[in-house]
This record gives C-alpha cells, sequence and structure tokens, in this order.
C-alpha cells in the first residue's frame, strides 16, 4: 500500500508540474499581442507539454484520471486531450505565423538596403565617371583640319594624314575625355600614320574591348597597328591577343595576356602611377621594345591636365608627345622594313 502511495504522489507531483506548464503556454496565448521573442522564450518549456503529450506518461496519468483514481480537486487541463492538443497547435501556428511576418520584413529590409546601396553605387559611378578627365584647351587646335583632316564620327574621331597604308586604333585611358588625346594622335597622323580615336561607352575601354572590329571591317589599310593609354593601353593589348594585327603600341600601359604581334611600350620616368613591377613583367607575354621618356611623366601622354598620384614632369605636354611620335614612327618603320 506504500509503494503505491508513493507512485502516487509522483504521477501526482508531475501532472501538477505539466499543468503549470500548460498554465504558462495558456497565459502567453491569451496575449494576442505576442512577440516572436516571447514565444521564442516559451519552447523549451512548450517542447517538454509536446514530449509528455506524446509519451507514456500521458496516457497512464489520463488512464488514472479516467479510472477516478485522481483526487477530485486536482487541476487537470493538461489532461483534456483536446485542450492541450490544441493550445499546442496554436502555439506552433503562431510561431510559424511571426516567422513568416519576420521573414518578408527583413526581405524587405534587406531589399531596401539593396536598393539603397544599388543608388548610392550609381550616384557614385555618375560622380566618378564626371569627375574624370576633361580634355584641356590645346586640343581645340588638334581637333581642327589642316594638312591632316579630322573628321568626328560615330566611333569617335578620325585623323587622317598623308599617309595610305598604315592605322591606329587607339583607345584612351580610363574616365579621360578622349579628345584630350588629339595633339598626340594629330601629330601621328601629320607623321604618316593615320589614326581612329575611338570613344569609349562611359569612357572606360573594358566596356568595349572589340570596338576595333567595327573600324577594321569598314576600312582597309595595308598595316593595322592598335594601342592606347593606360587601361586603354592595356585593352588594347587584350585585343590583340586574341586578333591578327601587325604590332601594338602601349603608352603607359602593358600587356596582361599573351601576344603574338610585336610590342612598343612608351613610359615616363616620372610616371607614378603606372604598377611598374607589371610594367618589368611584360616581356613575359610577348617580344617588347621599351623606350624611357627622361622627364615623362603617366599624364601628359594626353592634355587633361595633373593626374591623382602621378609624378611630376619634367617635360610638358608637347614635348612628351613630340617625343613619343618620333619613337613610334621610328618603331613602325623598323618593324615594316623587318616584317
Amino acid at each position: 500500500m506504500t509503494e503505491r502511495n508513493d507512485s502516487g504522489a509522483a504521477q501526482l507531483r508531475r501532472i501538477e508540474g505539466y499543468e503549470a506548464l500548460f498554465d504558462e503556454l495558456l497565459a502567453l496565448l491569451a496575449d494576442d499581442k505576442a512577440s516572436a521573442a516571447e514565444l521564442e522564450a516559451l519552447a523549451d518549456k512548450v517542447g517538454e507539454l509536446e514530449r509528455y503529450f506524446s509519451g507514456a506518461a500521458w496516457k497512464e496519468d489520463f488512464a488514472a484520471d479516467e479510472a477516478g483514481l485522481l483526487p477530485p480537486e486536482l487541476k487537470r487541463g493538461v489532461l483534456s486531450e483536446d485542450g492541450l492538443y490544441n493550445a499546442l497547435e496554436e502555439y506552433a501556428e503562431r510561431r510559424s505565423t511571426l516567422e513568416r511576418q519576420s521573414t518578408k520584413r527583413k526581405k524587405k529590409r534587406r531589399l531596401g538596403v539593396l536598393l539603397a546601396l544599388l543608388l548610392l553605387m550609381t550616384a557614385g559611378t555618375i560622380v566618378f565617371l564626371f569627375s574624370g578627365y576633361r580634355a584641356d584647351e590645346r586640343v581645340i587646335a588638334a581637333l581642327s583640319s589642316d594638312a591632316v583632316r579630322v573628321e568626328q564620327t560615330d566611333f569617335g574621331w578620325f585623323f587622317d594624314g598623308a599617309g595610305e597604308t598604315d592605322a591606329l586604333i587607339f583607345y584612351p585611358g580610363a574616365r579621360v575625355e578622349e579628345t584630350a588625346y588629339a595633339p598626340l594622335l594629330h601629330a601621328l597622323a601629320a607623321d604618316g600614320l593615320d589614326v581612329f580615336l575611338v570613344r569609349m561607352p562611359l569612357r572606360l575601354a573594358v566596356l568595349d574591348q572589340n570596338a576595333a572590329d567595327g573600324i577594321r571591317e569598314r576600312c582597309d589599310y595595308e598595316n593595322w597597328y592598335i594601342g592606347g593609354h593606360s587601361l586603354g593601353g592595356a585593352v588594347a593589348a587584350n585585343y590583340a591577343s586574341s586578333h591578327e594585327l601587325d604590332g601594338v603600341i602601349l603608352l603607359a600601359s602593358y600587356p596582361t595576356h599573351a601576344v603574338d604581334e610585336p610590342m612598343l611600350i612608351l613610359c615616363g620616368s616620372e610616371d607614378g602611377v603606372i604598377n611598374r613591377t607589371r610594367l618589368d613583367a611584360a616581356g613575359n607575354y610577348g617580344a617588347v621594345e621599351r623606350v624611357e621618356l627622361a622627364g615623362g611623366n603617366h599624364a601628359r601622354f594626353g592634355d587633361y591636365g595633373a593626374q591623382k598620384g602621378d609624378g611630376e614632369a619634367k617635360l610638358s605636354p608637347a614635348a612628351q608627345q613630340e617625343q613619343s611620335v618620333e619613337a613610334i614612327a621610328s618603331w613602325i618603320a623598323r618593324e615594316e622594313k623587318t616584317g
């Protein structure tokens, strides 16, 4: 008899313990404004109730209640099959609903953040591009026809000099107004090398690497060269790596892919922008002749003023460009003679 009394007392304590958990659950569910955090805080206790309801202990307690073995005054809401089941279901549904709403809010917040970032990036891009390097006034004369016919075209500008066999397609540097190279290219055309100056989308040659294709398709020259300044030169070299040409002319630039054609690289001794390590490794990508212009810098291949990070030039833009024309003309003459 003592054993039965002990087991009965343990059963009553168990029921009372789960009844207390059940009361906490019902109190929480009675609050329509209970937050996801409040529901989450009760998760462990609800888990205990679920395990009790689905286990042998609840069946034993329920059977004892049905047999009249439990005291009449005992609070036994936890033994109400429908009551406990419904409470557990409502709890699960409330948590699921709040989690879905939270996920939607998070998605909206993420979308808002992404849109804000996109706007910032767009605004930043516009500022970046339109705060680039503008051509100086000296280019005005170089865009006028004299011995060299200068024509604005759908691809940019064409400098048509006395030569008829050789042509250079020129890609401008990043964010540099293309006409800044007009004095240099006008001088090259006057020396016998016709030049096609390409106007790039958003002033970035990387956005139209194959711009040279359309020019070569519509024009007929015996010898085609491609080149450019800074990033424009690197993009031009990339183009040459997969197209057949007669040579590549790089100003303050270097190739990043293997090139079969001979390459000429001009670089100012005071250039503070170019990566010297990569410049020194240019020979790994093909046959390179490198000419260093004493006193020249990065920017003065064009006429667009000082460039951030550049060294101080000891040559004027006109002097640096004059030396560049001489070096390019000499190199082409040697290449065509040996070729």
